[in-house]
């Protein structure tokens, strides 16, 4: 497996378990003081999805050089725009269809079909070297819509 493959999959490793260890927000504790109410039924309406899919999220925090004396977290949040344009290169020449958080999420609320080769990428905190270097890239890609 090449060192390329292993970063994506340990990027996507990452971004997964960064979901499911996420802290609580301030003042939420851990174990609720009094029972939780019975989930509410799902509405008569819309059955549950049956269909079982997956699509990796490729989740950026900062597309950037590390600055000199950066941490080990802001090293870790970190790609360098070579690093992303050759990952947004991959995902390009290898036909997956490039998708938001957004589209993923409308096509499973809806219940339409989803490529079968999809990523979804995104770009998360603000930073500003999102709209500096990491749109250039994807615009260079055609991934700018």
């Amino acid at each position: 497996m090449s060192r390329f493959r292993r970063r994506l999959l340990a990027c996507i490793a990452v971004a997964a378990l960064g979901v499911l260890l996420c802290p609580r927000p301030v003042g939420q504790s851990r174990l609720p003081r009094d029972p939780l109410p019975p989930p509410p039924a799902p509405p008569a309406l819309q059955p549950p999805v049956t269909a079982a899919f997956a699509v990796p999220v490729l989740m950026y925090h900062r597309i950037d050089e590390p600055p000199a004396g950066a941490g080990p977290l802001l090293r870790d949040l970190t790609v360098t725009p070579a690093d992303f344009e050759r990952q947004v290169r991959y995902l390009v020449e290898n036909g997956y269809a490039v998708l938001t958080a957004g589209q993923v999420e409308r096509a499973v609320r809806l219940r339409e079909p989803l490529p079968a080769r999809a990523a979804a990428l995104t770009l998360d905190d603000g930073y500003g070297c999102a709209f500096t270097r990491a749109f250039p890239i994807l615009r260079r890609y055609g991934l700018d819509g």
